[in-house]
């Protein structure tokens, strides 16, 4: 099957063969499908979720103490001063 080579899902399905009266769905899944997955989505809300404290550039986090130009000197994005 073409799908085995590049370790994708896949679904196949048993007959009534051998005596059994029950017919079963396997799904093969590989491992670092789910780990993907939910890697991504870790790394997604941590970067989303970083709070810096009161008086630091909100984009790289920087100490804007003493800053009185409204850019940060760090980054350059405009900030409130």
């Amino acid at each position: 099957m073409p799908y085995e080579a590049f370790g994708l899902p896949m679904l196949t399905h048993g007959g009534y063969g051998g005596g059994s009266r029950v017919r079963t769905t396997d799904l093969f899944l590989p491992l670092w499908l789910p780990l993907l997955v939910i890697g991504s989505a870790t790394i997604l809300l941590w970067r989303r979720d970083r709070r810096f404290p009161p008086g630091h550039c909100r984009e790289c986090g920087y100490d804007l103490t003493g800053n009185t130009s409204g850019v940060c000197s760090e980054c350059g994005v405009a900030v409130a001063v």
